[in-house]
């Protein structure tokens, strides 16, 4: 999928960079990994900087983080094809700005909405969700589900409406709060609790940048992941989000390689508790994992004494080319060495 969101302040880039730590990489243009620009970018609009995951509540994120407290009619979800209207979206014909970020081609808005239900999305435009509380009350198995769109999803609360039937009774469970595939997407300053998973996500170039994942929901034989990636993915910047698993399983964020190995991941300033381990690191059977970068990041012992249940960290792949681990801690100090 061609972008169709540009770059257009290349600031936040440069102070990016500024910041990287000793042996972060930066990468060229041309040849080797490339380091993937931010296809959208704050430029005007004026928000609470958070330098570190760890600073981030829930003062930051979802709706009312942007004014948004309270919602008109309820609407019930489905399936969102193209050629159809629903009354909860927009189409939008052009280049809009939603929060400081500019999406540049024509696409669907989703804008201070109220969901009881999954979205579905079917169709070729790009989908914008902005601050919007969807939380179905039924259980399915997401509540936002892309099928190959990009997408934008700023400030907004996702996950189920209720833990009532937990950990037997599915009628009300969410597996997924952001499920399926996406090209070229951010996720910025969003709400996600009460679900198994926060994001169950394949696909390349994705931005997850300051949301707070807690409040996780276990399900009997549900997987629990803040974000887990299936493997064959690249492109990823998970950068100053805060997870926190409240379960003894899985991870904060888990690299799998259900299907292959995982390239070109920065993992940066995120604050990450809980789960089994609370960091799967991307080793497995396909081969090596390369280009992860995971710096800067700090373990919390807020579920368990050592960050995980059995450990802060598991299938970290040392030997994969361009893998760097520098610069993470426990949250009381205690530097974590490279496994």
């Amino acid at each position: 999928m061609a972008p169709i969101v540009r770059l257009l302040h290349a600031l936040p880039l440069a102070l990016w960079i500024a910041g990287a730590p000793p042996g972060l990489p930066v990468w060229p243009a041309a040849g080797g990994h490339t380091l993937h620009l931010p296809l959208v970018a704050r430029f005007s609009y004026v928000e609470v900087v958070v330098g570190h995951g760890e600073a981030l509540t829930r003062a930051h994120v979802g709706p009312a983080a942007i004014g948004i407290t309270a919602f008109g009619v309820v609407h019930a979800g489905g399936e969102i094809r193209d050629g159809e209207t629903y009354p909860f979206v927009q189409e939008v014909n052009g280049p809009a700005t939603y929060n400081g970020y500019t999406i540049t081609t024509p696409h669907l808005l989703i804008d201070g909405q109220h969901i009881d239900g999954g979205l579905d999305f079917y169709t070729t435009r790009s989908v914008v969700i902005r601050g919007s509380l969807i939380r179905p009350h039924e259980g399915g198995y997401w509540a936002v589900h892309f099928r190959g769109q990009q997408a934008l999803v700023l400030y907004s609360s996702i996950g189920a409406a209720t833990t009532e039937g937990a950990p037997d009774d599915p009628t009300h469970q969410i597996s997924d709060a952001i499920s399926g595939e996406t090209h070229d997407s951010i996720f910025v300053r969003n709400l996600f609790s009460m679900a198994c998973n926060m994001f169950e996500l394949g696909g390349s170039n994705i931005q997850i940048v300051e949301n707070l994942m807690e409040d996780f929901v276990y399900y009997t034989d549900a997987h629990l992941d803040g974000v887990q990636v299936g493997g064959g993915d690249s492109g990823y910047r998970i950068l100053r989000n805060k997870i926190v698993l409240n379960a003894d399983q899985t991870g904060a964020i888990s690299l799998f390689q259900d299907w292959g190995v995982n390239t070109d991941f920065v993992i940066d300033s995120n604050y990450l508790a809980g789960g089994g381990y609370t960091f799967y690191g991307g080793a497995g059977a396909f081969g090596h994992s390369t280009g992860i970068i995971f710096t800067n990041n700090v373990f919390g012992r807020d579920i368990w004494p050592e960050s995980g249940y059995w450990g802060p960290v598991a299938y970290w792949d040392g030997a994969g080319a361009g893998n760097v681990w520098a610069n993470n801690r426990f949250a009381d100090g205690e530097p974590l060495p490279e496994p």
